[in-house]
């Protein structure tokens, strides 16, 4: 599907200025130790931190939480220790990171919803905790995130630094799980749900990218198209030892288990309650986990993944 542009990105913008965003003025140089070519890293339209992150989540009970979150809303549920905690869509498509610290856990739950790309990081690194803000760029049409200490640009898909001081550190992706509300509360698991008192004026009743995500259309160029899956099918991906691979979310939900291979190694898939997929590595005895996208984000990124048909 050949890239289109669309004027959303710019009336977008210009919502998120007339909402009163702040900009950033400090600087980042996208040359400055780049892994990626400088040129594909481009304006998204916002300034920095013009989407403003959420560095002091505010949380309610769910029932509270359903005057403002319909059944149908999507989000990411995160679990750790005691607590869970769900960061639906209608709020995290203003905000697109939230720093946040589940019971004793740094983590930074981020959401692109150009890509659909939701990805939960652990952000203690080398025990220095980083917190990330929006750069106001796209490397690849996805979110391109800033750390505050180093002022380096990452790329939320690679979940690695990509220009700066910390270019070529890897992130670690935690364990979460993408579904709707409805479906989260139906699992009977529980949790807490993010409030929409983030410190910022926003219509959390209001996407601005309804169109965008019923649509083939893509905003911003990619440099990779392949034509196996369409271009916002949502699938979950994983990787290993440089073998990337694409299961159809969708399908991967009605089986709840199956077994798979990626680069010699013997998988087992299962679908939990609630929607977490959960992939055990059984030649390497270990947990793999891998994160949603739409499949253009997924490929444009690694070309030679293998996609899973069933």
């Amino acid at each position: 599907m050949k890239a289109a542009y669309s004027l959303l990105p710019v009336l977008f913008a210009l919502i998120l200025l007339l909402a009163g965003c702040e900009h950033n003025a400090k600087g980042q140089q996208e040359s400055a130790n780049s892994i990626v070519p400088p040129a594909e890293i481009v304006s998204g339209g916002p300034p920095k931190d013009g989407i403003p992150p959420i560095d002091k989540p505010n949380f309610v009970s769910v029932e509270e939480a359903k005057k403002f979150v319909r059944n149908g809303t999507q989000g990411i549920l995160v679990e750790h220790g005691s607590e869970a905690r769900f960061y639906p869509y209608n709020i995290l498509v203003w905000h697109e990171i939230v720093n946040d610290n589940i019971s004793g856990k740094p983590l930074t739950i981020t959401f692109c919803p150009l890509c659909a790309t939701a990805i939960v990081f652990e952000r203690e690194i080398n025990s220095t905790v980083y917190d990330f803000g929006t750069s106001g760029k796209l490397y690849q049409s996805n979110l391109v995130m800033y750390d505050r200490q180093t002022d380096s640009y990452w790329s939320q898909v690679l979940g690695k630094a990509i220009a700066g001081q910390m270019a070529g550190t890897k992130l670690e992706i935690y364990p979460s799980s993408t579904l709707s509300f409805g479906e989260a509360i139906a699992s009977g698991a529980n949790f807490t749900v993010l409030s929409t008192e983030t410190g910022h004026l926003r219509n959390y009743n209001f996407d601005p990218y309804t169109d965008y995500y019923e649509s083939d259309e893509i905003y911003f160029p990619v440099k990779h198209t392949d034509s196996r899956l369409s271009p916002k099918t949502l699938i979950y991906g994983i990787s290993i030892g440089g073998k990337f691979k694409a299961y159809d979310y969708t399908t991967l939900k009605e089986k709840r288990q199956l077994e798979d291979t990626l680069n010699g190694h013997k998988l087992k898939f299962t679908v939990t309650e609630t929607e977490e997929v959960s992939v055990y590595d059984e030649t390497a005895k270990k947990r793999i986990v891998g994160f949603n996208a739409f499949w253009f984000s997924w490929v444009t990124h690694h070309p030679e993944a293998e996609v899973w048909t069933g």
